[in-house]
């Protein structure tokens, strides 16, 4: 609450009670920008959505554009960055390590693997995309043992991670004396796991903070064209990596899309 203005974040799937009025978000297509001005008659802030359905955190498809702000985090730099570390590890080839659902978000963190590895001379190939069952630690095993040779792994979060882990630990496979891994989110189990997980950092406070400006500059001047803004992330260096380079908050602080641009890769 700032200025006597209440923001509220809400979920898809959620009914929210905004004074006297109730709104029924479950009633209501996000990609329809009419029916949702219509229907809340508020500034809607886009932060960090991501869906199947999509190729990127706006509710439309690129190159079509909703009229929403976005805030998310730029995922591609954080992906291209995870790489990175792992190859100044001394990794040889990098895997990235996802579940059977691809979310949007995913898809842009391989796009910055991909990146890394093609500019530290290793190419890129589909191949290198493992889709694990992490319901079913046999299956994980089994996927681990095919790529025998893989010593190096981004995951796309912090609980794929520990799944990894755990496989390899099965597998009698040293982390990280044989095999290299970062994993994304910095969750609190990053630092319980052993070893502790090298990982991107989610910037949680800058994303709260540049939606709440956004919010308010949009309430000033409702006629602004729509934005999306991508923030840096940090990796935090722990035990499951080599490397002794420090890595800064990486990605183009205040990064911006918006009507009429669009970022790398898209």
């Amino acid at each position: 609450q700032r200025r006597g203005i209440v923001a509220r974040t809400v979920s898809l799937g959620e009914i929210v009670k905004l004074g006297n009025r109730v709104i029924d978000v479950t009633a209501i297509d996000p990609a329809d920008d009419i029916r949702m001005k219509r229907v809340i008659a508020l500034p809607v802030i886009g932060i960090g959505r991501y869906s199947e359905d999509q190729s990127g955190p706006d509710v439309v498809e690129p190159p079509a554009r909703s009229s929403y702000d976005v805030i998310c985090l730029d995922n591609v730099a954080a992906g291209e960055a995870a790489a990175d570390c792992l190859f100044e590890s001394g990794a040889h080839e990098v895997f990235f390590v996802r579940g059977l659902k691809l979310l949007s978000n995913v898809q842009e963190r391989i796009r910055g693997v991909a990146y890394s590895s093609v500019r530290h001379g290793r190419g890129w190939s589909e191949d290198r995309i493992l889709s694990l069952d992490f319901q079913s630690p046999k299956s994980i095993v089994r996927e681990l043992r095919a790529h025998a040779k893989a010593d190096a792994f981004v995951c796309c979060s912090d609980t794929v991670a520990a799944k990894l882990l755990d496989g390899l630990h099965r597998l009698k496979r040293r982390v990280p004396e044989d095999v290299h891994i970062v994993g994304f989110d910095d969750v609190g189990l990053a630092r319980l796991l052993s070893p502790s997980l090298t990982t991107v950092r989610q910037p949680c406070e800058a994303l709260a903070r540049a939606a709440v400006d956004r919010l308010f500059a949009r309430l000033e001047r409702p006629d602004l064209p729509p934005m999306t803004l991508r923030l840096p992330a940090e990796l935090v260096v722990r035990e499951s990596t080599r490397t002794s380079k420090v890595f800064p908050a990486f990605g183009k602080r205040g990064k911006k899309d918006n009507a009429a641009g669009k970022s790398r890769g898209e």
